[in-house]
């Protein structure tokens, strides 16, 4: 299937171009196989490739965007022209499948997380980059930091193959801390964090890198923070474009001059320099 000309095709388009190819990536990877589909990596170059045409135009990628019939129609005709509804059925119904694997263990008394560190896999090796610290500048903030905790859910999710940090897209969002109250134990998803209380969301991380299980990332910018709002946390995501769907992944609530007070500038965020970067398993 030819990729299209993306220079034609509006922001509205893109960013649903972009969410049917996150929707793909996703059906591979829990070995969902549709009929004439791209393969996962020219899923993933195409993600790319939307991605940083919305960055040529000074776009937020992952804005919210509503599904007009004339965006989704242009979407379609240059986009991958599938069943996306089938997929997503498939895709629900291969998530059930894993819940009840993981309840029939839990019921047969085998704790999964003891599995994987039966498994030669320990988390009690998670280490993190060095402490935050935010500079405030006039009109804007920088905020230099590693992170501070691992969700169990999207520690699961490394295991099961349904979250790839070199391939999907990574996303930081500022949180209310008034709003929002963590379970690192049972929170799995954006949908867990009650809208009101994200404050920004940063377009996805760019030149990302895993070696030697040490995640690291291009530094990032959270662009015109609204003021008003005290911001507690960063919070990693996994962004899939759709909020059900979208994997917590770590958490950082402790730093140097954290929480930060947006007034209304930018937020420059610059990743730990020490070995641990943002985070390493």
């Amino acid at each position: 299937m030819e990729f299209p000309d993306l220079k034609t095709l509006d922001a509205a388009a893109l960013r649903l171009l972009r969410i049917d190819y996150l929707q793909l990536m996703d059906a591979h990877r829990k070995s969902i196989q549709p009929k004439d589909a791209p393969t996962y990596q020219e899923c993933v170059n195409r993600k790319n490739a939307v991605n940083e045409e919305l960055r040529s135009r000074g776009e937020n990628i992952t804005a919210t965007t509503t599904s007009t019939p004339e965006s989704r129609a242009k979407a379609q005709k240059v986009g991958v022209a599938l069943n996306l509804k089938e997929i997503n059925e498939q895709l629900r119904e291969k998530d059930l499948e894993n819940e009840r694997l993981k309840a029939a263990l839990r019921a047969a008394g085998i704790a999964i997380t003891m599995v994987m560190i039966a498994l030669g896999i320990g988390f009690a090796v998670f280490s993190y980059g060095i402490q935050p610290v935010l500079h405030a500048l006039a009109g804007s903030g920088f905020i230099v930091f590693g992170a501070n905790a691992l969700y169990d859910k999207g520690r699961e999710a490394f295991m099961t193959g349904d979250i790839d940090m070199a391939t999907d897209d990574i996303v930081v969002l500022l949180v209310d801390a008034a709003l929002y109250t963590p379970n690192l134990t049972t929170h799995d998803f954006h949908a867990d964090i009650a809208g009101g209380a994200i404050i920004a969301t940063s377009n996805p991380l760019s030149s990302k890198t895993v070696s030697a299980g040490v995640f690291d990332a291009a530094d990032e910018l959270l662009a015109a923070v609204p003021a008003g709002q005290q911001g507690d946390y960063l919070i990693l995501v996994q962004d899939t474009g759709v909020s059900a769907t979208s994997r917590l992944i770590g958490l950082i609530d402790t730093g140097t001059n954290l929480p930060v007070t947006p007034n209304g500038g930018d937020i420059n965020i610059a990743w730990s320099a020490g070995a641990s970067k943002i985070f390493k398993l």
